[in-house]
């Protein structure tokens, strides 16, 4: 049996870590999970391993050293198997297995042999969860080299977004992985388009990736990308309510060359920052800020490719009014883009306009507005969701409650509150408990 560190590979221990949450039911990220997970443990195994060492195992307090042999073996033992050695010597026999079949030229031939069809794509979103729960790294490694990614840089088509739906979810769900695999993606042109530009969950962000943007921000110095990796870092910051790193950041964001020619993703968080800033570090959002926003909206461009014929700057902006209290200006701008956009048939089938129905009825019913955002709900409620569902209906609970409250039921409305609250608590959505608890 090994003795020391150096035997162990860090792959065997990330798929531990990923099977423990799996066996505990959800993300481990707080002292209370911990609390919990060691009572299960000592009930299942009859072993003890204290809630520190699970802290840091977890990464749920720092830590510079690694786990002991004696806590791989216990939560090896939670998880079905004698010991860490018995968990290793099974997981290899099954990579034996799984890396000789899943491998990138195979995949590369099942593009060639069926194309850009829904079907490669459905076949795509099930390769990329066996990789990650056989630890495939040399496959996973080489995701963005596959056949099917080359010179593509769009991630808005229908088909073709699910698999990388599917690898961003999966990369978020496994900590140890994450770690391992975002520094070598920062390399790939690919990558920086279809995962760093692409996922920025809110939720996600506060808890890992933002190590993630900084590693891109490193890697990528043009403004564009400057620019939306310090907006996304000022999110971050934002919402863990650092007033001085938002201080420092915002300070950077404006100081980067601004031009009406820079991606509407990125020119819609410079505004959102700003809104953010002001309105919650400074008291108020100065209305030079607000006659800029409408003033730059009016640039953007209605048609293009790579998300510039869908309300990007709309969304984006709209969001920060939101949260900043701003409604009819929230509404004004909501407005302003479905006039703007209603022919662009992309713009219709991608989750944007869900993220942009969802605030235009927050916006219509913090302004009174009540029938209108009631047609809205409608829309809402019919939309497909994808990795924001649990946001949307947390504030669609939220939002209901505060109608409902309106109407003369306090009782009612305070429990549907609690409910989202709770549920946000559960699943760890921080940017929900700092916006409305």
């Amino acid at each position: 049996m090994p003795s020391s560190f150096s035997d162990f590979q860090e792959r065997h221990i990330a798929t531990l870590t990923d099977l423990t949450i799996k066996e505990y039911g959800q993300p481990i990220s707080t002292k209370t999970d911990c609390d919990k997970l060691t009572e299960l443990i000592e009930n299942r195994t009859r072993k003890v391993v204290s809630v520190n060492t699970l802290r840091r195992f977890f990464d749920v307090m720092p830590s510079s050293g690694r786990p002991s042999l004696e806590t791989l073996n216990i939560l090896s033992t939670f998880c079905g198997y004698a010991d860490f050695y018995d968990f290793k010597h099974s997981l290899n026999e099954t990579d034996k297995a799984a890396n000789a079949d899943l491998t990138t030229d195979a995949v590369n031939d099942l593009y060639q042999a069926f194309g850009e069809t829904p079907q490669f794509y459905t076949t795509l979103s099930w390769l990329i969860k066996y990789a990650f729960r056989d630890g495939n790294i040399p496959f996973l490694k080489s995701f963005f080299d596959l056949d099917v990614f080359k010179g593509k840089f769009d991630y808005t088509k229908g088909d073709f977004k699910k698999p990388l739906m599917s690898f961003g979810l999966e990369l978020q769900s496994s900590p140890r992985m994450f770690d391992m695999l975002v520094n070598h993606y920062v390399n790939s042109p690919v990558a920086h388009a279809l995962y760093f530009e692409c996922f920025v969950d809110y939720d996600f962000l506060t808890i890992r990736h933002h190590h993630a943007i900084r590693a891109y921000s490193q890697s990528r110095r043009d403004n564009e990308a400057q620019l939306f990796s310090l907006c996304v870092l000022f999110l971050h910051s934002f919402l863990l309510k650092d007033r001085v790193a938002c201080s420092d950041l915002i300070k950077r964001i404006n100081a980067i060359d601004f031009s009406v020619e820079l991606h509407p993703f990125p020119a819609g968080r410079k505004m959102a920052c700003n809104i953010l800033f002001q309105s919650f570090f400074m008291g108020y959002v100065k209305p030079t800020l607000i006659n800029e926003i409408f003033e730059v909206e009016q640039a953007m461009p209605r048609e293009g490719v790579l998300g510039r014929n869908i309300p990007s700057y709309h969304t984006i902006v709209a969001e920060a009014f939101v949260w900043s209290g701003l409604h009819h200006e929230a509404v004004s701008i909501i407005e302003l883009a479905l006039g703007a956009y209603k022919t662009q048939s992309n713009y219709h089938t991608q989750g944007i306009l869900s993220n942009l129905w969802v605030t235009y009825s927050d916006a219509l019913l913090k302004s009174s507005r009540i029938e209108e955002c009631r047609e809205v709900y409608n829309k809402v409620e019919t939309s497909h969701f994808d990795v924001h569902s649990k946001r949307f209906s947390l504030m669609h609970y939220y939002k209901i409650g505060s109608e409902i409250q309106k109407q003369a039921n306090p009782k009612l409305a305070a429990s549907l509150k609690r409910s989202s609250l709770e549920i946000a608590a559960t699943h760890k959505f921080k940017f929900f408990q700092t916006l409305y608890s």
